[in-house]
């Protein structure tokens, strides 16, 4: 029998973990709280894949995150691994033969980001479940709803402002308690169903794909790209500029493929920088006509308020001399 394979706890609640543990294994309290107080990690190893997934299901049951890992495929020291590249000196490749295999190592850099981007849409999508799982546990039922509604009307009838305020909160926290009383077990069973219709798959899938990942990582094709790009470039948008110099005929060599590369990022980071001044420029021009536009409406204000002025005084004066008239 097949005995390559361990259970992984990645997150429970404390207390339901070592519960669950000490049902299995029989051991004392002491000893089970010893194993789930080193988690995440391994608490089951050396098991078959039906005992592993026996396991597997009591811990789920218990809306524990929990994983099955299999040691003879996840271990990064076992085949396909320890590859050496057996392949040309890439330094001493020109024309067409350092074309091909600077192609092939840019397909093999885009399929590991592809595979990258693949594992992180799938964690992100266990932490998804696990989120919705959790909201649906809790979820207020109409009993809540209606009881906040009903005592904030009360409050708001008999104290005004404050009545409303203390009606919701007080409404809220005595209907949730109710609440949770009469559905907090169907609450519980729906998110145990969802949980275990979406999460099991969901990692499998993860568990597929980490797995394809692996003796990917360990092939001979991306040995070879490793060897050929180096670690600063290795990533798509660097290996297809490599492919371009070079099928271009600007470069015969991969270091002057790269050389060429180095002073592109040097002009990219020049225009970059220029652009960033020229808006800058533009900011403080910006600044200066609006600095002299406000300075311009202040000198018009204050000759309105003069001419105002001058009137003003015109106007008493005028009326101080008729009035000396009449006399």
């Amino acid at each position: 029998m097949n005995t390559n394979y361990s259970v992984r706890l990645e997150e429970c609640d404390k207390i339901t973990a070592i519960k669950i543990y000490r049902e299995i294994t029989r051991v004392g309290l002491k000893e089970a709280k010893d194993v789930i107080d080193n988690t995440p990690g391994i608490i089951f190893e050396d098991l078959s894949l039906l005992e592993a997934n026996e396991i597997i299901k009591k811990f789920r049951a218990g809306c524990c995150d929990v994983t099955l890992v299999n040691d003879s495929t996840n271990s990064f020291d076992s085949e396909p691994g320890n590859i050496q590249y057996e392949g040309p000196d890439i330094s001493k490749l020109e024309g067409k033969e350092l074309l091909d295999i600077l192609k092939k190592a840019k397909d093999t850099i885009a399929t590991a980001e592809k595979l990258q981007v693949e594992l992180e849409g799938i964690e992100k999508s266990l932490e998804e479940i696990k989120k919705k799982t959790k909201d649906i546990e809790n979820k207020s039922g109409f009993i809540t709803y209606l009881g906040t509604i009903i005592s904030a009307v009360l409050g708001i009838s008999m104290f005004k402002f404050i009545g409303l305020i203390v009606g919701t909160v007080a409404g809220w926290f005595v209907f949730a308690i109710i609440d949770s009383m009469v559905n907090g077990s169907k609450n519980a069973e729906k998110a145990q169903n969802y949980y275990n219709e979406n999460y099991p798959p969901m990692e499998n899938k993860k568990n597929e794909t980490l797995n394809k990942a692996k003796r990917f990582f360990y092939s001979p094709e991306f040995t070879e790209a490793r060897e050929v790009i180096p670690n600063d470039y290795f990533d798509s948008i660097s290996a297809e500029y490599l492919v371009k110099v070079v099928e271009n005929k600007r470069a015969d060599s991969i270091k002057e493929a790269l050389n060429l590369y180095e002073e592109y990022l040097y002009r990219s980071r020049m225009e970059e920088m220029q652009r960033q001044q020229v808006e800058a420029s533009q900011e403080a021009a910006k600044a200066q006509q609006e600095i002299a536009k406000a300075a311009k409406e202040q000198v018009r204000t204050s000759k309105q308020i003069a001419r105002n002025t001058r009137a003003t005084t015109r106007a008493v004066r005028l009326n101080t001399f008729i009035n000396l008239m009449k006399k």
